[in-house]
């Protein structure tokens, strides 16, 4: 028996699984990787061919990259500069930036030309907010540096418009991050 065939059925399973559980983590991770699976389906599909394998399974591969296909999200193939170029109210930007100081600076700098009301950036890195776009957001509120527990995030925003009675909450679980 070919691997072909184990390789298209294999997609199969990820394709139906991230269709079906989609709400579900650690499944709900394949809902991330939808262009890959496209890939997936169409190599599968050429892969079939070339090997000689039975059109079928070709065409099983290739229809489901049709399906991957048909589950993208449509804002996925818009650039955010067109999106928000025509949207009017408030413009927010979020980013988690891994604690990573390079990644702040480039972020920030982004948000900023894309002239954003509102910047919300998670996992902040040791550092003073203070420090960044002090004259153009000058309101901001921060969850305060992180305890070294597991799984908490220190969160920053920065505003153009004012922050009136910002109330930062326990949230649920063991880590109860804000």
């Amino acid at each position: 028996m070919s691997v072909a065939p184990i390789l298209v059925a294999l997609l199969g399973v990820m394709t139906l699984a991230s269709l079906i559980r989609r709400a579900r983590w650690p499944i709900e991770l394949l809902t991330h990787f939808r262009p890959h699976l496209i890939a997936a389906g169409l190599g599968g599909a050429l892969l079939c061919i070339l090997l000689g394998e039975r059109w079928e399974w070709a065409a099983i591969s290739g229809g489901l990259a049709l399906v991957n296909y048909g589950a993208l999200l449509a804002p996925g193939w818009i650039k955010p500069q067109e999106k928000l170029a025509s949207t009017p109210g408030v413009s927010v930007v979020w980013a988690n930036v891994w604690k990573k100081r390079h990644a702040l600076e480039r972020t920030l700098a982004w948000a900023k030309a894309q002239n954003a009301d509102l910047i919300l950036i998670g996992e902040f890195p040791e550092a003073d907010p203070a420090a960044f776009l002090a004259g153009d957001y000058p309101y901001r509120f921060d969850t305060g540096p992180t305890p070294r527990a597991t799984f908490v995030t220190r969160i920053v925003a920065f505003s153009r418009v004012p922050l009136d009675d910002v109330e930062l909450l326990p949230g649920p679980g063991p880590s109860h991050r804000p």
